[in-house]
């Protein structure tokens, strides 16, 4: 009799032991199963932010608020047109402020500070709604501002001091919205949108030629090439110097 009791609860303890296993790895499935569908859910969003326009309340010396949409977030500043960081000098309340030409649905925010800068204190506001945002989680080297889910045509990130940020991510996607954001992410693109979206991607094309004409004016060239540019301007003054052009023809193999 003790022997049938025993080989009973032996069974009874090998099914339990097969539930909770079955249990267990039916929880870590579906785990899984939700944290695949959050990936692929963030994957349908991408940095927006250089379609807008950046400005903000005041800025210091090769600071302006466009090195905050560059892409580089590199935070060392640089006292030339090298450096990507964008700082204000106003006290108080400061602010900057993206606007793109159509409204997107703003999904997250990063935002990257210069170096061995806080980020704490700054707060997010999209234009049309009453209430900030804080971060939802703070780094050293970077805050995001989670589950914004808002809709508008600009953003301002504001702080009481001095703004020192190197870069700015705006995560949404690539589609406006017209009348809010549609639950089955239905944006009825137009020509018109397209044009918008032409005009904001020419303007920071704009920017970035102008940037790097502006450097070049400044970087002085090599010797070498100047030389050159003497020579040739010497054999071009010379023209009528020459009675056989061919002779001149060969005078600008160098």
């Amino acid at each position: 009799m003790t022997l049938i009791c025993l080989i009973l609860l032996l069974q009874i303890s090998a099914c339990a032991t097969r539930e909770t296993n079955v249990t267990m790895q039916k929880t870590i499935e579906k785990r899984s199963k939700n944290a695949l569908s959050l990936s692929e859910a963030d994957e349908q969003y991408t940095n927006i932010a250089h379609l807008g326009t950046a400005e903000q309340i005041s800025t210091h010396n090769w600071g302006e608020a466009y090195r905050c949409i560059d892409g580089n977030t590199d935070g060392d500043w640089k006292n030339d047109d090298t450096n990507s960081i964008c700082i204000t000098v106003s006290s108080g309340l400061n602010w900057w402020r993206l606007t793109f030409l159509q409204s997107y649905y703003i999904h997250k925010v990063v935002i990257y500070p210069r170096s061995s800068v806080s980020l704490s204190g700054y707060t997010l506001k999209v234009i049309g709604y009453e209430t900030n945002l804080d971060p939802t989680e703070i780094f050293s080297t970077y805050a995001e501002f989670n589950n914004v889910d808002r809709t508008g045509k600009a953003l301002e990130l504001q702080f009481t001091g001095k703004i020192q940020l190197s870069e700015v991510e705006v995560y949404g996607p690539l589609q406006t919205v017209d009348g809010g954001w549609s639950d089955y992410n239905d944006c009825n693109p137009t020509l018109w949108k397209f044009i918008d979206c032409l005009r904001a991607e020419q303007s920071l094309t704009d920017a970035r030629h102008t940037k790097r004409l502006l450097r070049e004016r400044r970087e002085p060239r090599a010797p070498k090439w100047v030389r050159y540019d003497e020579q040739l301007q010497r054999i071009v003054d010379a023209y009528d110097d020459y009675s056989n052009k061919m002779d001149y023809l060969k005078a600008f193999i160098i």
